[in-house]
């Protein structure tokens, strides 16, 4: 069973949560911009809470595997990123912690259409530099 889904090194995003869409379904890897997930590419797909979940191994499901999809909306304008997902599960009695690299990074501010790029973090910058 799936205990919680999170991000890891999670900056200037906020968790909006994780659903599972289950094997079989027509369209996968997919970037959906509303949460809870909707739309045509899941159009008729049943998504299940992913915290909380038992799901089948995919040699179970012919092959077929889950898909987890992670709500996320900004906090903040600018550099934004996350560096991984941690999955925390248990398979009877034993808790178990897996951590995908899945870096994610995304820059919201206005200024990367106009200067060409991306303000640096804060926490990179020299102390004076703006």
């Amino acid at each position: 069973m799936i205990e919680k889904v999170y991000m890891v090194d999670a900056n200037g995003f906020e968790d909006l949560g994780a659903v599972l869409a289950p094997p079989r379904r027509k369209i996968g890897a997919v970037g959906i911009t509303t949460w809870p997930p909707s739309g045509r590419e899941l159009a008729g797909v049943p998504l299940l809470p992913a915290d909380g979940a038992t799901i089948t191994p995919d040699v179970a499901n012919g092959g077929w595997g889950w898909e987890l999809l992670l709500g996320m909306r900004p906090t903040q304008v600018g550099y934004l990123s996350r560096s991984a997902i941690q999955v925390d599960y248990r398979v009877g009695d034993d808790l178990f912690t897996s951590t995908f690299p899945a870096e994610f990074v995304v820059c919201n501010d206005e200024r990367v259409l106009v200067e060409g790029q991306c303000p640096a973090p804060a926490a990179w910058r020299s102390e004076g530099e703006g």
